[in-house]
């Protein structure tokens, strides 16, 4: 019994071994099992789009050599190194010089105009999806602020500064008994000023600013009175994402900057 057990048991791991190597070597089998890999293309693919031109949607805000917005401006396409179709030749910009448009990676050469008149051109480079930066500007003085890449189909809502009083890089030997910010939209009022500025003015080097006689006037104007500790130099202001509209608007970051010369007095 147990030879006849031992010979079913060699006879049926034999034809196992048979059958199995049939398959293997069984062309038609093999087909089946193993179908030829189709021709990876992804690679090469990938390179074409990299290498193509995008269309990507920018915002930003166009602000003078005075720190003013350049309001319901307009921005002309003079140049793209990559033409691609959908691009508009120019786009306005709003009460707030704000733009919205949408460019396409490369360079693109633009002019800013206002009231028909040219202020400057600049070129804006975008070599590649989340980096972007502005050179060969023809003008010094003038910015181009807080560019920013947003989705296509959805444009953002922002809340800026309009202006700054004295105006932003202002030199002067008498500090200034007033400063005033002027918003794009109202503002929202603080209950206390003074926490209001310390926690939102920041200042360098630091200069003290007095809540007691500052406030919000006309619904968009931060009117701060009697600051002092500046010095002789440069004095830079800025303003914080605590400072809402009273929408609920997150103020876009800004900053600006005074020269007090020698003697640098006190305000009037």
């Amino acid at each position: 019994m147990n030879q006849r057990y031992s010979f079913l048991f060699k006879l049926i791991s034999f034809s196992l071994l048979c059958f199995n190597l049939n398959c293997y070597f069984n062309p038609i089998v093999t087909s089946v099992l193993s179908p030829p890999q189709a021709e990876d293309n992804n690679g090469f693919l990938g390179i074409v789009a990299a290498l193509s031109p995008q269309s990507i949607q920018i915002t930003g805000q166009i602000i003078d050599a005075n720190g003013i917005a350049v309001s319901n401006g307009t921005l002309t396409i003079l140049s793209r190194s990559n033409p691609s179709e959908g691009l508009l030749d120019s786009v306005d910009l709003n009460y707030g010089g704000r733009f919205y448009m949408k460019v396409s990676t490369g360079d693109t050469r633009i002019r800013v105009s206002q009231s028909n008149v040219e202020l400057f051109t600049f070129t804006l480079s975008i070599p590649e999806l989340g980096i972007i930066s502005v050179s060969n500007q023809t003008l010094a003085g003038p910015r181009i602020n807080n560019l920013e890449f947003y989705q296509i189909g959805f444009e953002p809502n922002y809340f800026d500064v309009f202006a700054v009083n004295p105006f932003d890089q202002s030199s002067f030997t008498a500090w200034p008994s007033i400063i005033q910010i002027t918003f794009t939209e109202d503002i929202e009022v603080p209950s206390n000023m003074q926490t209001y500025l310390d926690t939102n003015v920041s200042t360098s080097p630091t200069i003290s600013l007095d809540g007691s006689l500052s406030s919000v006037i006309n619904g968009k104007i931060l009117e701060i009175r009697n600051s002092s500790g500046f010095q002789i130099g440069t004095n830079r202001y800025t303003l914080g994402i605590g400072i809402r509209s009273a929408s609920g608007k997150i103020l876009s970051p800004r900053s600006f900057s005074y020269t007090c010369n020698a003697p640098c007095s006190s305000p009037l």
